[in-house]
């Protein structure tokens, strides 16, 4: 399956030439709504519930107040985020990240997995992850990593704090992955990070917000430097179209990416 990254001109080349993307710490993406949306939606997944015994309202009370305290921007865990499209020729994205000179990079989504896999993640959280929109989506999601982390060890575990903190755990984990309805039609994927303040892959650059957390992975196989997961390059609406089409050729053809596929998008959207 492939996977676009929307991107401006300097975005491509240094993707290229760096050989790595970056991941932007949540709170410092576009939308604040990114970083908070999945708290209320798991809140209110627990306001919903019918606790079974007083053991489990008392779990959901703590849990409760656990997301509360996490939710506070201060003590949110370090998530880092990169994003990607199901969809590698669409106009709300060129409109939103193209203004005129934009690219998406159709990457292959298992060799992205793999690579990711570097940095972080699991079988049961593996790095990149599919965007649930959906109220019922979403409530199965959420409703599943429940039953497996406190209903089926109400039984067996005495400490409600514990299935309270294997929860909240759980919580964090899920939230890049809950997105308001509104963004449905973006069909997006992310790759999620999840590091410790001190970690020394953290860097920081400065951006329109000041100064901001970011993380790169390599697309690259350690000890090599060959791009091996990149697959297309959809050039977007340009004002110049034949010459940007010539450039970025040449270009990848520089950086051994000959057999990436090169095609200009025919959505007929007059740049800026």
């Amino acid at each position: 399956m492939l996977l676009h990254h929307y991107t401006d001109s300097g975005g491509l080349l240094g993707i290229i030439e760096s050989r790595k993307i970056r991941a932007t710490n949540v709170w410092f993406m576009n939308d604040s709504v990114e970083a908070t949306f999945g708290w209320g939606r798991i809140e209110r997944f627990l306001d919903s519930k019918s606790p079974s015994s007083a053991k489990e309202k008392e779990v959901i009370r703590l849990a409760k107040a656990g997301l509360h305290e996490a939710s506070n921007k201060t003590d949110f865990p370090d998530s880092y985020i990169a994003c990607f499209s199901e969809k590698g020729n669409d106009l709300s994205q060129w409109r939103a990240y193209g203004r005129g000179r934009g690219f998406s990079i159709g990457f292959d989504s298992d060799e992205l997995n793999r690579l990711a896999r570097a940095i972080g993640g699991s079988d049961l959280f593996p790095p990149l992850r599919k965007v649930a929109y959906g109220d019922a989506e979403q409530e199965y999601i959420i409703e599943t990593n429940y039953g497996q982390r406190v209903e089926t060890q109400l039984a067996n575990e005495p400490e409600v704090t514990t299935l309270a903190g294997l929860f909240d755990f759980m919580a964090t984990m899920l939230l890049p992955s809950l997105k308001h309805p509104a963004f449905e039609a973006e069909a997006e994927w992310r790759l999620q990070f999840f590091l410790d303040k001190s970690d020394p892959k953290v860097k920081f650059r400065d951006s329109a917000m000041g100064v901001m957390p970011f993380i790169e992975m390599s697309l690259c196989d350690p000890e090599s430097s060959i791009i091996t997961c990149m697959r297309e390059v959809t050039i977007g609406p340009q004002r110049h179209p034949d010459e940007a089409f010539r450039a970025v050729s040449q270009f990848l053809s520089r950086n051994g990416l000959e057999a990436v596929e090169l095609k200009p998008s025919t959505i007929p959207l007059r740049p800026n």
